[in-house]
């Protein structure tokens, strides 16, 4: 009674708010130290899926795809999903639908995560296969480039899992997406944004790691 009350008081407060004016906060929640904050991120992945959404001839997605990307991480910047974070990206979802946000970009940030563990469901939509792939691969290039890539049986940054999750959805889903030109796309992200300085030889071993996982 006392979690559920709880509950209550934090979508109370965070209601008051739209996640859009959330997504600034975010430049004050680190992703790490050698990248930046997670608004940062954001900023990539956005950039990502709407590569991604015109590399796949789905120009109209594009705005989707984006508005998704942007919002997906406001979120953690609530009160619900610093009480209890086993709900990032779930409170997002219903944020975003209670908000009025189209339907797309709602299921799109609820399945960013997915699939959570080995066995777990996959994203069903475009948007959401689209925004949980450009998550995950920004997160290994980005670890990569900066020297973090993992070692032995050492993963503490979850990139194998992390592969994994991306080997399953391109290859249980109906997306066709070339991933050493997303790669390439990845790195050259990097540079621009001026955090670390991808090369060709990281994209290489990028898609090396992901090959293994396959």
């Amino acid at each position: 009674s006392a979690r559920l009350s709880d509950a209550k008081y934090f979508f109370t407060e965070d209601s008051k708010r739209p996640l859009h004016e959330k997504v600034p906060a975010l430049h004050g929640v680190m992703f790490h130290h050698k990248l930046g904050t997670v608004r940062q991120k954001v900023e990539r992945v956005c950039d990502l899926v709407e590569w991604m959404a015109e590399h796949l001839n789905r120009s109209d997605l594009q705005d989707i795809c984006r508005r998704s990307a942007f919002l997906a991480k406001a979120d953690l910047t609530t009160g619900m999903v610093g009480e209890f974070p086993t709900l990032q990206g779930i409170m997002g979802e219903e944020y975003a639908r209670h908000e009025g946000e189209p339907e797309d970009v709602c299921r799109a940030i609820g399945e960013q995560y997915l699939p959570r563990f080995p066995d777990d469901q996959i994203p069903t939509s475009l948007p959401g296969v689209l925004l949980a792939v450009a998550d995950r691969g920004d997160a290994i290039t980005s670890f990569f480039a900066a020297g973090m890539a993992p070692s032995g049986s050492e993963d503490p940054l979850g990139l194998r899992r992390a592969a994994y999750g991306l080997v399953r959805i391109v290859i249980e889903t109906p997306l066709r997406l070339n991933i050493v030109s997303a790669v390439d796309r990845m790195v050259k992200i990097l540079g621009e944004q001026g955090m670390v300085r991808g090369t060709s030889q990281h994209a290489a071993e990028v898609v090396a790691f992901i090959i293994d996982r396959l």
